[in-house]
């Protein structure tokens, strides 16, 4: 849900940046580590914001968006049978529970115990994010969705949110 976001803005703004993981990389650091292959392979140590914020194959990233339970939720069962379109046999049948409302209370976590520094551009991105995702913003209603297909995917919009900030007792 963010990294998609910010990804899109970075390219948007020309940032050297890797593509989707399961695809050809286009970080210039990623290319020149797989030069001599026929498909570039990811740079364990790749620099980009994409791959340091949110990971990648070779290691995790430091943004978590943790699970939440949804309260007051409201769903919907659908029940369908799809037809094949030449021979109108039975292709699939269908019955699945979706969300139809509901509000939950999530965290989102910014791993900065690896160089020790909070990543303030990062943090600003996440908010302007989240502010793109309340139901005041300029963004259009349904910019910002769940969800990678047209059958799984929902609206999301962001009633409030607040920044905290937590520091380890360790050491």
């Amino acid at each position: 849900m963010l990294s998609v976001q910010i990804e899109r803005k970075l390219r948007t703004m020309g940032e050297d940046i890797c593509s989707n993981p399961s695809d050809k990389y286009t970080c210039s650091e990623c290319e020149a580590y797989g030069k001599n292959n026929s498909r570039a392979k990811k740079s364990p140590d790749c620099p980009c914001k994409r791959c340091k914020w949110f990971g990648c194959t070779d290691r995790g990233g430091i943004v978590a968006v943790l699970d939440a339970e949804v309260l007051g939720a409201e769903t919907e069962n659908l029940r369908r049978i799809q037809l094949c379109e030449h021979s109108m046999q039975n292709v699939n049948m269908f019955l699945e529970e979706y969300l139809k409302k509901g509000t939950f209370n999530i965290e989102i976590l910014i791993d900065c115990s690896r160089d020790g520094s909070v990543p303030e551009e990062l943090i600003s991105e996440i908010e302007c994010v989240l502010n793109e995702m309340k139901a005041d913003s300029a963004a259009p209603p349904g910019w910002h969705r769940l969800g990678a297909s047209s059958t799984c995917t929902g609206q999301v919009c962001v009633a409030s949110w607040q920044l905290k900030e937590f520091r380890s007792s360790e050491g």
